[in-house]
This record gives C-alpha cells, sequence and structure tokens, in this order.
C-alpha cells in the first residue's frame, strides 16, 4: 500500500531520532488526521513539514539549553567572584591583625629589654665595673694576683 512517495512513521522517527508517538501527535497540525500507528505512512511533504519543524524544535532547544548553561555559568562565576572577594577580605583582617599583633609584640619585647637593661643598669657589679673603668688603669683595683673576678 506504500506509495514511492510515501514515508512510514517509524522509519522518519527513527531518522529523527524522536518517538513515533510525538510524530504522530504532530500530525493533525499538517492536515494528516487518520494516521494513528506508527507502521502508517504519511506523504514525503508532510514528512519534510515534520522534519522541520521537529528540527526547528530541537533549534530552539538547543538555543534555549545553551542560554540557560551561560546563565547559570555567568552565576557560578558570580559567586565565586563573591567568594574571592570574602577570602580576600578575611585574608586582608587576618593581616592586619597580625600586624597588629606584631607590633604589640615588638613594642612588649622593647619594654621587656629597657626593663632588664633597666635592672643590668642598676646592679651593683654594674657600678664596680663603671668605677673600674674610671680610675687609670696603671692603678689596679686590688691584687693583682686575686683570681677571683669583680
Amino acid at each position: 500500500m506504500s506509495d514511492a512517495n510515501q514515508v512510514r512513521i517509524n522509519e522518519l522517527a527513527r531518522e529523527l531520532e524522536v518517538k513515533a508517538k510525538a510524530i504522530i501527535d504532530l500530525l493533525p497540525g499538517f492536515g494528516v488526521t487518520e494516521k494513528k500507528t506508527h507502521s502508517s505512512s504519511i506523504p514525503e511533504d508532510v514528512a519534510e513539514k515534520v522534519k522541520d519543524h521537529l528540527k526547528g524544535v530541537a533549534d530552539a532547544e538547543t538555543a534555549a539549553e545553551a542560554d540557560r548553561s551561560a546563565k547559570e555559568a555567568a552565576a557560578k562565576a558570580a559567586l565565586r567572584s563573591r567568594r574571592l572577594q570574602w577570602r580576600l577580605l578575611l585574608l586582608l583582617r587576618l593581616l592586619r591583625h597580625t600586624r597588629r599583633l606584631r607590633r604589640s609584640l615588638r613594642l612588649q619585647r622593647q619594654r621587656q629589654h629597657h626593663l632588664l637593661l633597666d635592672l643590668w643598669l642598676s646592679s651593683p657589679r654594674l657600678q664596680r665595673l663603671r668605677q673600674a673603668q674610671l680610675r687609670p688603669r696603671w692603678l689596679p683595683l686590688r691584687n693583682p694576683l686575686h683570681r677571683h673576678r669583680l
């Protein structure tokens, strides 16, 4: 029953990689009402119209998918950028805090150093050393044979 200008719906479905039911659902829109199964045949001009329609739908879906993926990529990039900004801000705060800590530790060490220096300068031993330096070298402080240090 199939003429040379007829195409089976299941062959067209295999060619377009869609379900035969989707093609059968489209046929009333192209003026074919009596085809109800996948093994039915349709004219070639209607088959071409179905191909064009499904390719247009596929192109529209591809464009929509590309648009959706571009939006998702932009959203991910914006989120990544915000995360990086927060991380950078946190690092800057930590750096500022560590600089303050270093400065306070350095001042604390300087204070401790000055305290130790003041204690050492006020020690009796240093006083004796200073007095020994003030006297002439040829004048010994005590017996030169004495072995104890100052």
